[in-house]
């Protein structure tokens, strides 16, 4: 098995290319670094900035390099005795003009070679429809008026245009605007083979291409906003504002994201094509590690890793990038080496916070925002808010579904209304407590049975109205699977892995982009892999869990700052350091709150966000000594985000222009250095500076002797 010993995260983009990497190659020797980690580098949307909207597995992104300076910098590496690890993105793939994979989807729908590619309505029965496009700003009717939608020819194909999106036309619209071409087409429609079908259309571009009025004909087309109605409605696919997949959705996307769309990486056909150019550089040896970004996205994480382990072979490392919750363990029968490291993170950084503080700085923060309601109960909000606002979609499929696989009798569904079974089914996706469970057959095993259970009581206990319907959920899940034959099992388990499916990512966006950036009692457990609920832990709990990681996983990574973390390493370190001054930071507080409340406009900032601007300052304001020129411009830009993340006085589909521009003048005067708060703040960073110096040291330390593999990110 390979051992990284010693990772370095390289970011690939336009801006740092395989040639930047050679340039940097003796630095990285001298800091004594055994293995490149690097980003996905497989050909993505043109200018990605982190390269996890992929659009072709089997290229090199032309933007970083080739695959020849691949393998020409993976011979200096070894020379320098420098593996490669690679991460990959199996879950999803950009929604963009450039995958002519899902573009060969959307052009000839059923007959499409890549039908079964991606998890959307032409590929199973769990979506419905001709498949959303949703990329207008408009509803569609108003994006033809506005003369905002066209049809061109381009890159010799009818396509729709729509500023810089563009989406391909089926055969028939061939039909409509090139008349000529309607005999020939008329017989290619007779066609019941992709692959004919494919050739045939090809040949039908060909001949269109040779039209010598094409520029007249598509004018016509474009001129008569009807008949350019009817040719967008009797597409594949269904053009629509982008504000319509909150309430209705018929792909799988990852997370709220309509630009990635998600793969059936689960079927055969689709695992072997998107990891051809993986495996073959695998076998090669210029990748000895794999990184697996969003396993919890997958149908079958745990057959997806057996399949992977049989292609890559026993010697290759691989990690998955998996959020632990608290008490949660990684599935130990996975053919990996571990995680990504945010369980680490999260270890370390509650080491790093003083217990005895916790009470202190709940009482303190519970009375500035008069709200005691417990983090628990407040992660179920979030998450039904996300689950109401933005999944509805989800929720309505994942509930058709249920129905459509006949799971239950008509008798057994007496007395349970649609709506009922809907919310019983939107209660367990909020009162899952992990992004995920796992398990791969039916009857589940007995951890997870009452794993699942437990959820259900939560339902009953906490809404009446709901018995009869989790009563259902749990006689389809946890009952009948012991009386039934395979065939119904199959069903149940189909319907247990889509539901799956969904928990992660109402968990994501519930706590990590909603929560974390509203419950500002201690910001920095605000972190990935970490929860705004932890306030430290003893040095022999510490000391036990590195035990049982030197036991388990001493080879999973050591992060503790990553592309997806909220805050530096430095900056977590530098903010423990309140949790050890207790009741002089609390005092602090208070005291700066009232020099500060004459900069308000008309209270805004609230205290909420006012506290949350104070812990920001304390902890990312730059060294003394080091250059701060242009901080209040990022703290401007960051307030912005973080005031739409938290999707209560703003957020980003209706911008509060208004409320975000007085926080950030509100956090900008904070930064006038002849105000009396600039002398108090400077000289209290300071004293908490060079104490963060020391947490930093000791946290750097800890990530390179503890069992795993230590990265530097």
């Amino acid at each position: 098995m390979f051992n990284p010993v010693a990772t370095y995260r390289i970011q690939f983009h336009k801006g740092f290319t395989f040639s930047d990497l050679e340039k940097v190659l003796p630095y990285l020797i001298e800091l004594g670094i055994s293995t490149i980690y690097a980003s996905p580098i497989f050909e993505a949307v043109p200018g990605s900035m982190h390269g996890y909207d992929t659009v072709n597995p089997l290229n090199i992104n032309p933007e970083i390099g080739t695959l020849q300076q691949l393998r020409d910098v993976s011979k200096k590496l070894k020379q320098a005795g420098i593996g490669w690890l690679q991460d990959i993105v199996p879950n999803h793939m950009a929604y963009h003009a450039n995958n002519t994979w899902l573009m060969d989807v959307l052009e000839k729908g059923p007959l499409s070679v890549y039908k079964n590619y991606f998890d959307q309505s032409l590929s199973g029965d769990f979506y419905k429809g001709p498949i959303m496009a949703p990329f207008l700003g408009s509803p569609l009717n108003e994006a033809i008026d506005n003369g905002d939608l066209t049809v061109v020819w381009k890159n010799q194909q009818l396509v729709f245009s729509y500023f810089d999106n563009s989406w391909p036309l089926q055969l028939e619209s061939y039909a409509t605007i090139f008349a000529a071409l309607k005999p020939h087409i008329q017989n290619i429609q007779k066609l019941k083979e992709p692959e004919e079908f494919s050739e045939a259309m090809n040949k039908v571009k060909q001949m269109a291409s040779l039209q010598k009025n094409i520029p007249q004909l598509i004018s016509q087309i474009n001129k008569d906003k009807k008949q350019l109605a009817n040719l967008a409605n009797s597409q594949f696919y269904r053009l629509c504002n982008w504000k319509e997949t909150d309430s209705q959705i018929n792909y799988r996307r990852f997370f709220t994201v309509n630009s990635l769309i998600c793969l059936n990486i689960h079927k055969g056909k689709v695992f072997d094509h998107f990891h051809q150019l993986i495996g073959d550089l695998c076998k090669e040896g210029v990748f000895q590690g794999l990184r697996i970004d969003h396993i919890d996205g997958l149908y079958n994480p745990n057959q997806y890793l057996s399949d992977l382990r049989k292609l890559t072979g026993a010697e290759t490392y691989i990690v998955v990038e998996k959020i632990l919750e608290q008490g949660e363990d990684m599935p130990t029968l996975w053919p990996i080496q571990g995680s990504t490291g945010y369980d680490y993170l999260s270890i370390v950084n509650n080491l790093f916070t003083s217990k005895k503080s916790r009470n202190s700085f709940t009482r303190f923060y519970d009375q500035l925002t008069s709200d005691n309601t417990s983090v628990h109960q407040q992660i179920a909000e979030k998450k039904a808010y996300i689950l109401s606002h933005h999944m509805a979609g989800e929720l309505d499929n994942l509930t058709a579904f249920f129905i459509e696989l006949e799971l239950v009798t008509t008798g057994e569904l007496k007395g349970i209304s649609a709506n009922d079974l809907k919310q019983a089914i939107a209660q367990f996706l909020i009162n899952c407590p992990v992004y995920k469970y796992y398990g791969n057959q039916f009857p589940l095993d007995e951890k997870e049975s009452v794993a699942v259970e437990t959820i259900l009581k939560s339902i009953k206990k906490n809404d009446n109205k709901l018995i009869k319907a989790a009563d259902l959920l749990q006689e389809i899940l946890l009952i009948k699977p012991y009386k039934n034959a395979s065939t119904y099992n199959g069903k149940a388990l189909n319907f247990y892995r889509r539901l799956m499916q969904f928990t992660g990512p109402l968990m994501a966006k519930g706590v990590e982009d909603t929560l974390m950036y509203t419950y500002n009692r201690f910001i920095n457990h605000n972190e990935v892999g970490d929860s705004p609920e932890t306030f430290g832990i003893s040095i022999g709990n510490f000391h036990h869990q590195m035990e049982i990681r030197q036991k388990q996983w001493p080879l999973a990574m050591n992060g503790t700052s990553t592309h997806d973390t909220k805050r530096g390493e430095d900056v977590r370190a530098r903010l423990n350091v309140l949790s050890d001054l207790n009741s002089d930071w609390l005092n602090t507080l208070q005291g700066w709150m009232k020099m500060n409340n004459n900069l308000k406009q008309k209270q805004v900032p609230n205290a909420n966000d006012e506290l949350f601007i104070y812990q920001t300052l304390i902890g990312a304001y730059p060294m003394p000594g080091e250059n701060a020129a242009n901080f209040a411009e990022r703290i401007q830009t960051y307030l912005e985000k973080t005031l739409r993340e938290v999707k209560q006085k703003s957020d980003w589909v209706a911008p509060n222009v208004d409320y975000e521009n007085a926080a950030k003048e509100f956090a900008t005067a904070l930064l006038n250095k002849k105000r009396r708060f600039w002398d108090s703040f400077k000289s209290y960073h300071q004293k908490i500076a060079d104490f963060g110096i020391v947490n930093s040291l000791a946290q750097t330390l800890l990530k390179f002797t503890c069992p795993g593999v230590p990265d530097v990110y």
